[in-house]
């Protein structure tokens, strides 16, 4: 069961400060702020416009206004597969929240659905939740537990 979710800018930006800054850490490689070029292309976006939305760019409300802008991360699954680079973008978070996860054998039914509540309340969640989401967002699903 996903969950409906109303996610606002402010909501983003300290999604992305709690992944980013204690979240993500053991599993994301490179992080690059990106946005997209006139052919709609992902490009590594120049320090001064990263600096336009101050330090860092992704607390800034402004950063998520649309899915032009967005925070590239790296990982590797393992060390015999290629880097895999994807962008974390406000409707890349909004798609995660509709996620349907796959049926855990003993487990609750109901921990994604609680999950997406926890995370639509600011000061309840913590950055594994956030890590859980970005995770969903980034690679369409939890791979690190």
């Amino acid at each position: 069961m996903s969950c409906p979710c109303t996610l606002s800018k402010r909501d983003m930006a300290d999604l992305a400060v709690t992944a980013l800054e204690g979240g993500i850490g053991y599993w994301a490689g490179e992080i690059e702020y990106v946005e997209r070029d006139s052919n709609g292309d992902w490009q590594t976006m120049s320090d001064e416009r990263r600096q336009s939305f101050g330090n860092p760019a992704y607390d800034a409300e402004e950063f998520w206004h649309n899915d032009s802008r967005g925070i590239q991360i790296s990982t590797q699954y393992d060390e015999d597969q290629d880097v895999i680079k994807r962008p974390l973008t406000l409707s890349s978070i909004r798609k995660a929240f509709k996620y349907q996860p796959p049926q855990r054998r003993g487990g609750s039914k109901n921990w994604f659905p609680k999950l997406c509540k926890t995370l639509l309340n600011p000061g309840e969640y913590d950055c594994s939740d956030a890590d859980t989401i970005v995770q969903i967002a980034v690679m369409d699903e939890v791979v690190y537990a």
